[in-house]
C-alpha cells in the first residue's frame, strides 16, 4: 500500500469518546458493524473499517500484504486523532487486529477478537494453506461471486447460520454485492496461509484481551481456550447456541459482552 492509499471507514459517537476500531471478517465490510455500533454509541467512538478489496476498499497496486493494511488501518486512526485505541476483530479482521497489536501494543488500550487465532504454527501449515487460498482465489475469479459463496456458506463452519430461516440468504444476497477480483486478492494477500505465526508474539502479549467463540463452533472455541492458557492478559467467554459468526447470530450477548470489556466490568 502506498502512503496515498485509504481505508473506507465511518465513525459514530461522542468525538471525545474512547475510540473502538471493528475490522470484519473475510466477504464482509463495515456496515455489518452498524447495529452494534449503534448500541455502544453513546459509551464509545465507533470505527468501523471496510478492509482491502471489501466494500469501498479497493485493494492497492503493487505487493501488499499484513504490514500494508496494519499501516493504512493506523493512518486512518490517526485520522481520527486518536492517540490510542480499542480494537475488536471477527475472523480475518481478528488475525489483522493480533498483527496490529503485535507491532502497534502501546497504543492499544483493549484487544477483542471473536472466532481469531494467531496463525499457523508451521510453514508447512502455511505452505498447504496458501495453495488452499490459491485454489479458492481462482474459483472467486473464474466462477464468480454468488456461487462462491453460496459453497463458503455451505461449510461446517458455518452450520449455525441455516437454523435461521432466510438468514443465509439474505447474507448472501448482500455480500454478493462484492468484486470477485477484489476479494480473491484480498484473500490471497490476507488468508491465514499469508499471516505469519504470532505465537510467540501472543504468549507476550500485555494488551488486555477479550477472546469471543460460539459454542458450536468447536476449532475456535479449541483455539481460544488454547490462547487463554497461553497469555495472562487474556479472558475467554464462550457464547452458548452459536458458531462462528457470534457478533451476528447473538448481537445482543455479544454487545453485552463488548460493552462489560470494554468499561472494565
Amino acid at each position: 500500500m502506498s502512503a496515498s492509499y485509504a481505508l473506507s471507514y465511518q465513525i459514530t459517537g461522542p468525538e471525545r469518546a474512547p475510540l473502538l476500531v471493528f475490522l470484519h471478517g473475510f466477504l464482509g465490510d463495515k456496515c455489518e458493524w452498524n447495529a452494534i455500533a449503534s448500541s455502544l454509541a453513546n459509551e464509545v467512538r465507533c470505527m468501523t473499517v471496510d478492509l482491502p478489496g471489501h466494500g469501498e476498499s479497493q485493494v492497492p497496486a503493487g505487493p501488499w500484504g499484513f504490514v500494508e493494511t496494519a499501516t493504512a488501518i493506523v493512518s486512518a486512526i490517526d485520522e481520527a486523532d486518536a492517540a490510542s485505541f480499542s480494537l475488536l476483530g471477527y475472523s480475518m479482521g481478528g488475525r489483522i487486529a493480533l498483527y496490529l497489536a503485535s507491532i502497534y501494543a502501546m497504543r492499544i488500550d483493549k484487544l477483542i477478537l471473536e472466532s481469531a487465532s494467531p496463525g499457523l504454527r508451521t510453514q508447512a501449515e502455511r505452505e498447504a494453506r496458501r495453495a488452499q487460498d490459491e485454489e479458492l482465489a481462482q474459483r472467486l475469479e473464474t466462477h464468480g461471486l454468488e456461487p462462491f459463496l453460496r459453497d463458503w456458506y455451505a461449510q461446517p463452519l458455518f452450520a449455525s447460520l441455516h437454523r435461521t430461516p432466510g438468514r443465509v440468504e439474505s447474507l448472501i444476497a448482500r455480500r454478493a454485492q462484492g468484486d470477485p477480483i477484489q476479494l480473491a486478492l484480498a484473500l490471497r494477500n490476507l488468508g491465514t496461509g499469508n499471516m505469519p505465526s504470532l505465537w510467540s508474539d501472543w504468549q507476550n502479549n500485555h494488551v488486555p484481551t477479550h477472546l469471543i467463540a460460539g459454542a458450536l463452533d468447536r476449532k475456535y472455541t479449541v483455539l481460544a481456550g488454547d490462547m487463554a492458557n497461553q497469555c495472562s492478559c487474556a479472558r475467554f467467554d464462550e457464547v452458548p447456541g452459536v458458531g462462528h459468526n457470534v457478533h451476528l447470530e447473538a448481537p445482543a450477548d455479544y454487545t453485552q459482552l463488548v460493552r462489560g470489556f470494554i468499561s472494565g466490568r
